[in-house]
């Protein structure tokens, strides 16, 4: 009976080994990266083999085989807004990333519903949400050992890319995301909010942007909705930058002339850090009056 219950309290203390996580390192560590782009936020999930001078493509990882784009868990994509994948529309969400390589030409990047699998062994073409077609190069001059993504943006607000590198392999997905409307509605539903002494700042912000985004008439106007509320060197001259890009170059050059003025008058420290801006935009729109 003793050896029995020794038997049994054996195997018992394995079952509790079995059932606890044994805190070790990874071949392939985990590894993430965010990027926002524009109001849009990009989140990568993945775990980063190396190479190890092995030959990786065609032979550890074959032709014309479902890829999961990383190592153990499938890697993972998230959009946090609705999106366009080299020109096709991708709903907001958090998907599974395939790569299906191909000896020449293209790869096809595959974004599946079934976020959460390991690898690409429950792979189901019927679970794709978005397939796309995407261009790859070859790096000879320089080998990446380990499995690195980026997200950036083309320096635009409204555009970005998806870089993959591993060996000498360089995979670039091109994305949009809407930028310009979705601000709006942003501007519009949040101004009536903005507390009062705020909403010069405000109106200020929405002016800046618009003119970034070349909507000079919408910026003129919020930025004359500044300029009522407060008198400031930074709103005065944002006002001035605007209305010198619809061409009135005399309003350009008042407004000019009241953002050095209330800049001198408040001591005011963004006068100063752009004060040979407003100079030398004063010489040029004196001439152009």
């Amino acid at each position: 009976m003793r050896s029995y219950a020794l038997l049994f309290m054996a195997l018992g203390f394995s079952w509790v080994l079995c059932g606890q996580a044994l805190n070790l390192p990874r071949q392939s560590p985990r590894a993430s990266v965010s990027y926002t782009v524009g109001l849009t936020e990009v989140t990568i999930n993945y775990s980063a083999p190396a190479a190890k001078d092995r030959k990786l493509w065609g032979d550890l990882l074959p032709y014309g085989e479902v890829w999961r784009a990383g190592a153990n868990e499938a890697t993972t994509i998230e959009f946090s807004t609705d999106v366009m994948i080299e020109g096709k529309t991708l709903d907001a969400g958090k998907y599974a990333f395939f790569l299906l390589p191909r000896k020449s030409g293209t790869w096809t990047a595959i974004f599946n519903t079934k976020w959460n699998q390991w690898g690409a062994y429950d792979y189901n073409e019927e679970e794709d949400a978005l397939r796309v077609e995407v261009d790859v190069k070859t790096d000879a001059g320089k080998s990446q050992e380990r499995l690195f993504y980026r997200v950036t943006d083309n320096g635009t607000l409204d555009k970005g890319v998806i870089a993959l590198a591993w060996g000498t392999t360089r995979v670039h997905i091109d994305f949009s995301v809407e930028v310009k409307e979705r601000a709006m509605r942003n501007i519009e539903k949040n101004l009536p909010t903005i507390p009062e002494d705020r909403q010069w700042q405000a109106y200020g912000q929405a002016a800046e942007f618009l003119m970034d985004v070349e909507e000079y008439d919408k910026a003129l106007g919020y930025a004359r909705k500044s300029t009522q509320l407060r008198n400031h060197a930074w709103n005065w001259w944002l006002r001035a930058k605007i209305e010198a890009q619809t061409g009135d170059y005399k309003a350009a050059y008042a407004s000019a002339e009241k953002a050095k003025a209330f800049g001198i008058a408040n001591d005011n420290n963004y006068y100063k850090g752009n004060k040979d801006d407003i100079e030398r935009a004063l010489e040029e729109w004196k001439g152009r009056m």
